[in-house]
């Protein structure tokens, strides 16, 4: 298959080709014949991704999530796009880019006002809005597959965000109460289990 890189555990690297070649990645995780979709790149992205996954084998029914790390239109201008042609996906992303996928016309405006509404158009295509119900706003973690190639934002007190420090988990703090984990490409599901525990005990 062109444009893919196999890596163990299920994990493929899709080249999104948007600006040069890799550049931007997709990502699928594929787990027991089911799949999720990190991130989709732009329009122009969306026939490679279901290429990788009729190469595969894999019917696009067989797709359960696209989740976004964010909202960028390089990382998520082909999610209404992709989500048509994946009829059993729920789209996974955080509650402050969940209004722009289910309208994208702010998300349009402001990419217009930069490149110009032609040069917009060439980069990102039609921006696809996503059914509202389609939707699932996640600011906490979730295991959702075993995922080595994602993202989790969570949104806590600052003193919640502490105790996690103290306990030895490592983030990035995005402001007083927001952080972001980032898996690394080894991550074991045993560990992300445990995050969630911590989690989920701090935000009682």
């Amino acid at each position: 298959m062109q444009n893919v890189i196999a890596h163990p555990d299920g994990i493929y690297a899709i080249d999104s080709g948007y600006g040069r070649p890799q550049l931007a990645a997709i990502h699928l995780i594929v787990h027991e014949g089911r799949v999720a979709v990190v991130d989709t790149g732009n329009n122009a992205s969306v026939p490679r991704v279901l290429a990788v996954l009729a190469g595969l084998g894999i019917p696009p029914q067989a797709v359960d999530w696209v989740m976004l790390t964010h909202v960028h239109l390089d990382h998520a201008g082909g999610a209404g796009s992709l989500m048509c042609a994946l009829p059993n996906a729920r789209l996974v992303v955080h509650p402050r880019g969940a209004r722009h996928m289910a309208d994208p016309q702010r998300l349009w405006e402001g990419t217009a006002a930069v490149y110009g509404a032609e040069r917009a158009f060439s980069l990102y295509g039609r921006l696809v809005p996503v059914p509202a119900e389609r939707i699932e706003a996640v600011a906490g973690a979730r295991l959702l597959a075993p995922v080595q190639a994602n993202e989790l934002f969570v949104g806590m007190a600052p003193a919640a965000l502490t105790a996690l420090e103290e306990a030895g988990f490592l983030f990035y703090r995005r402001g007083p109460g927001t952080a972001r984990f980032v898996c690394r490409w080894d991550t074991r599901e045993e560990e992300v289990a445990a995050l969630g525990a911590a989690i989920a005990k701090q935000a009682r």
